[in-house]
């Protein structure tokens, strides 16, 4: 509960964000997220004087670019205090956006297995949707800075980390396994190499999905398409 001798930053640490937090990514590149509407809501609610700004490179743009990528510069001013906050722009990888796309190199997976070759990975260049998704992202970050959603920035590396356990993966085997389920495309719907790669937040949706296609008589990539 706040109470009135509440400091900014523990009166905003106090309000309680679960229900709000959503998931997004597939395999590894799970990350956990607040809508900025929502955390603008209550940074408003709270102290009616807050505000952000967006800075500017010296072209006007709301963003600054070199070689290494596009970030995002925000501020929040709150009772007189202002904190500074970075965000690169990333795709849905966590790879950073350029002006143009670009390759790098990693591991060739074969229906779970690495040939021990490398192949090309692209990146492609960020567009002005991603500069605004991440300047979204990065104002919400500022208010963390503030104590709002501050936990949910300690978590984002470890829901990055917790995949499925043995179990779980042997579960999801089995099934593939006893109906001929081709399991490179299983691995491809959630953007990973091997199901132990599978985030454990997508384990029961992934079981959806098999049992659905097994159910549909249809192949994994059919069943998927078939839902859209």
């Amino acid at each position: 509960m706040i109470k009135n001798n509440d400091t900014t930053f523990e009166a905003l640490l106090k309000i309680n964000v679960s229900d709000k937090v959503k998931v997004k990514g597939k395999g590894k590149q799970v990350q956990s997220y607040l809508s900025w509407t929502f955390a603008w809501e209550k940074i408003k609610t709270s102290f009616p004087d807050a505000s952000y700004k967006v800075l500017e490179n010296k072209d006007g743009m709301p963003y600054f670019y070199d070689d290494f990528g596009v970030m995002i510069k925000t501020e929040v001013t709150i009772k007189g205090e202002t904190l500074p906050m970075w965000l690169p722009v990333l795709d849905g990888a966590n790879k950073a956006m350029k002006r143009e796309a670009y390759a790098y190199k990693v591991k060739e997976w074969v229906n779970g297995q690495s040939t021990g070759k490398f192949v090309d990975k692209y990146v492609e260049p960020a567009t002005m949707f991603d500069i605004n998704t991440a300047t979204m992202r990065c104002i919400v970050k500022n208010f963390a800075m503030f104590g709002l959603a501050l936990n949910l920035y300690k978590g984002e590396e470890f829901l990055e980390k917790v995949t499925i356990n043995l179990a779980q993966n042997s579960e999801i085997m089995k099934i593939i396994q006893e109906n001929n389920l081709d399991l490179k495309e299983f691995c491809n719907a959630y953007g990973m190499q091997k199901p132990m790669d599978l985030h454990s937040t997508n384990f029961n949706d992934a079981l959806g999905i098999l049992k659905g296609a097994v159910e549909a008589k249809s192949s994994i990539a059919e069943f998927l398409s078939q839902a859209k």
